[in-house]
């Protein structure tokens, strides 16, 4: 809790796999993904497509289906859920996942308020916030992205797009490149005088933990 020392915390979740949406045939090795124009979430994720062979493009979500239409991206990378109402059920042709219980990328969201603003309000107001804070928000959130992820993947299977998983053996070459990534980070995060393998430890010890409690609900 050390790292929100300075915000408010109200809930903190994550959303579902990130998918490999693009036109034409699904990605079926590393190979395919050579000059390929992705749309790209995240820099982790940028810098991934990039060890890849792809050409990563930042864009923000709104902007991926009209750049989808105009051929200014081959695809990119996005959550089922966000499918539908970027119409990828209409401007991709298939969608590509790794194999496993993981996924390709995922990104980290908290809702978090100013402390100063929070401690402002009156105790009534700060009461109904506290009665929408914490870990039943959290999985409330989680469950919302559950959800439309589930809705998204019948939409596009639905529409008869492609969706295909790639092997284990494809998918293990690109935990590795997703490793040399990491590393770069490390040396980065060290760089700022920042402790970048514990904090890499300490990320990866809360991911490992949080999923041994979640395999035994169906949160």
């Amino acid at each position: 809790m050390d790292d929100f020392a300075d915000v408010h915390l109200i809930a903190a979740h994550m959303h579902g796999p990130g998918i490999v949406h693009k036109k034409g045939a699904a990605i079926e090795d590393l190979s395919d993904f050579a000059g390929l124009k992705l749309r790209g979430p995240s820099r982790p994720a940028t810098l991934l497509l990039d060890k890849l062979g792809a050409e990563p493009i930042g864009l923000p979500v709104p902007q991926f289906p009209e750049a989808l239409s105009k051929g200014v991206v081959d695809g990119g990378v996005i959550t089922w859920e966000m499918s539908p109402s970027l119409k990828l059920d209409e401007l991709t042709d298939s969608h590509t996942d790794v194999a496993g219980d993981k996924s390709l990328y995922n990104l980290y969201f908290i809702w978090a308020m100013n402390t100063d603003s929070y401690n402002a309000l009156p105790d009534d107001l700060k009461a109904v916030i506290d009665a929408n804070s914490g870990l039943e928000t959290s999985a409330m959130a989680g469950r919302a992205h559950d959800t439309g992820d589930r809705d998204g993947f019948v939409l596009m299977e639905d529409a008869g797009n492609e969706i295909a998983t790639l092997s284990e053996e494809v998918t293990a070459k690109i935990v590795a490149l997703g490793d040399e990534v990491t590393q770069g980070w490390i040396a980065e995060m060290t760089e700022r005088g920042l402790d970048g393998v514990k904090l890499v430890e300490d990320a990866r010890n809360a991911v490992e933990a949080t999923r041994g409690t979640a395999s035994g609900t169906d949160g």
